[in-house]
């Protein structure tokens, strides 16, 4: 399993012909590893190799960023840091599960040998749009605040100094601020490719969540 970090943050939609350009240590490792495997399938005849690169899973069991999103979201304390029309590439765990079924089945009927592809929804999903959905999904009427990116990103500097000094769990990193406020606009242009159909829309994606899972959408859960 790769992953879309390979490409980079990027507004420019990125397709599985696109060239790599990582800019963390993550997606370069990620990189080597897909360059690993595939001298690995070239050294013997026989050998199967299947790359996918997804973007960020959501679903039950994630317990992530994802998770996290949802429930500041269900609790009122959600805030966009301007970065209502960044587009997240990613998509629904059981989605995935489907995909990697349906790419083995196509590489046994297919004779294909090797098979690199990109996992997202049909196309990257505005922040808004995802935070829409979730709110018609969750009933939550509320609207949220937006806030000037350079603003919250100074802000929270002395936070998390003065967070770490008091070994208090807080999410306003510089770090975590810069992630949310860059695109990641991967297609998944390999699996049209290939003849997949979607199982899930994001809606009933979060609607599956919601029933397999209902604390994640619980207030102070």
């Amino acid at each position: 399993m790769s992953s879309i970090s390979v490409y980079g943050p990027t507004d420019e939609a990125k397709t599985e012909e696109s060239l790599p350009a990582p800019e963390t240590a993550y997606g370069s490792s990620k990189l080597l590893a897909e360059n690993v495997h595939r001298s690995w399938q070239q050294a013997a005849p026989g050998r199967h190799l299947l790359v996918l690169r997804p973007g960020v899973i959501f679903g039950p069991g994630e317990g992530g960023n994802v998770t996290r999103l949802v429930r500041s979201l269900i609790n009122g304390y959600f805030m966009y840091v301007g970065n209502c029309t960044a587009r997240r590439a990613g998509g629904y765990v059981k989605e995935l599960c489907e995909t990697i079924r349906f790419a083995i089945e196509y590489q046994i009927n297919s004779g294909e040998c090797s098979t690199l592809l990109n996992f997202s929804t049909d196309s990257s999903t505005p922040m808004e749009t995802f935070v829409d959905t979730v709110r018609e999904v969750a009933e939550v009427k509320r609207r949220y605040a937006s806030l000037p990116r350079c603003l919250v990103l100074a802000l929270s500097y002395p936070i998390e100094v003065v967070a770490q000094i008091l070994c208090i769990k807080q999410p306003i990193s510089p770090t975590w601020i810069r992630k949310l406020s860059r695109s990641t606009n991967i297609e998944a242009k390999g699996l049209q490719t290939i003849g997949y159909s979607y199982h899930y829309s994001l809606k009933t994606a979060i609607e599956d969540w919601k029933f397999d899972v209902p604390a994640d959408f619980s207030v102070h859960s």
